[in-house]
């Protein structure tokens, strides 16, 4: 796979600007977070002020009432905080992608493009996103992780015969998933919003951009739907949808030329696709590996995975799919459906 300088200064520029968005939303997390953090004490002090002795459907109510009064505020900032964090990441995205593209003004063909934070965070407020607004993910969090969970505890507390001390220490525990909900709303918008920023970007300067390039995160920990789509070539407005999930890492890289972009050879700095390969598993959002080897590619993923040993490429891909490659009935090409992203199931392959 034959990659030129301007595709790859394109790729290590995005992929550069993923870092720095990625650091801006775990900031910005720190300030969401500590807000169900409250939530959590208040409902903890809430549910040991109570002086029910006897469940019943009524005083069940009656807490879910209060409850669900004290969480109206919280799930407000929430939201708010939410939509000040991802308007504010696709402002400055707009302008990141604008001088990516441009090589930093270098190609003057180049057009910008811009939004205000105020203009977003109005679309991000009043726009449905996966049949639901904003607000509304916010308020299925918390009612999905704490509201059910209360009928249940209750529920299972009366069965069993517990205490009300034992059925309120459990509710009070009740707010990490409501955390990682929260946590990947956040993540998921500022990715969106980055990603519309890029697209709108590259319609802007269709006439010197007809194509663009799916460019996935060169690591053990990508995705197998990322990675079989990586290197794959798309029409501007015909892709699958990106981010392919959340915290989906990848990019679309534009396919140009110098001379649309109006570049001289001195204007195009060498670059090249960084990677990692990391121990141990993630666990839940915040979980991390440990970094053992780091360096840059210029090829893709496939080719990159076959430099690997063969215990990674196993860890990988499994060893079904590993094996049906390996003996030449598959390519790797074959693992995902180029138009959808979808992973192939093994009956699909063997077949």
């Amino acid at each position: 796979m034959t990659v030129s300088k301007e595709e790859l200064y394109l790729l290590a520029k995005n992929v550069e600007w993923q870092y720095k968005l990625d650091e801006y939303t775990d900031n910005q997390l720190k300030t969401i977070l500590s807000i169900t953090e409250k939530s959590q004490k208040e409902l903890t002090a809430t549910l040991s002020k109570a002086t029910i002795t006897e469940w019943s459907e009524e005083r069940t109510n009656k807490l879910l009432s209060e409850i669900q009064t004290l969480q109206t505020g919280v799930k407000a900032s929430i939201t708010e905080g939410i939509a000040d964090a991802s308007s504010l990441a696709g402002s400055a995205a707009y302008d990141a992608h604008s001088t990516i593209l441009s090589f930093s003004g270098a190609a003057t063909a180049v057009v910008g493009a811009s939004m205000t934070a105020e203009t977003l965070k109005s679309i991000i407020v009043k726009t449905p996103v996966g049949g639901n607004l904003l607000s509304e993910w916010v308020d299925k969090s918390f009612t999905s992780n704490l509201q059910d969970k209360i009928k249940k505890e209750i529920a299972a507390g009366l069965i069993n015969g517990d205490s009300y001390r034992a059925i309120t220490k459990r509710l009070s525990e009740g707010f990490p998933g409501t955390k990682r909900e929260i946590e990947t709303l956040t993540r998921t918008y500022v990715a969106s919003v980055n990603s519309q920023a890029m697209q709108d970007v590259y319609a802007a300067n269709s006439d010197i951009i007809k194509n663009v390039q799916w460019r996935a995160a060169m690591s053990n920990r990508t995705c197998l739907r990322c990675a079989g789509l990586d290197g794959h070539k798309y029409k501007v407005e015909d892709h699958p949808p990106i981010p392919l999930h959340p915290r989906c890492r990848c990019v679309l890289i534009p396919i140009v030329d110098k001379a649309s972009l109006g570049l001289s050879k001195s204007d195009v700095q060498k670059a090249a696709r960084p990677y990692s390969i990391r121990e141990g598993k993630i666990v839940g959002l915040g979980g991390k590996g440990k970094a053992i080897d780091a360096g840059t590619w210029a090829g893709n993923y496939d080719s990159w995975l076959k430099s690997l040993t063969p215990q990674q490429q196993k860890d990988f891909l499994g060893t079904k799919r590993l094996e049906l490659i390996q003996s030449g009935n598959i390519s790797f090409d074959d693992l995902v459906d180029k138009k959808t992203g979808r992973i192939r199931l093994l009956a699909e392959l063997t077949n």
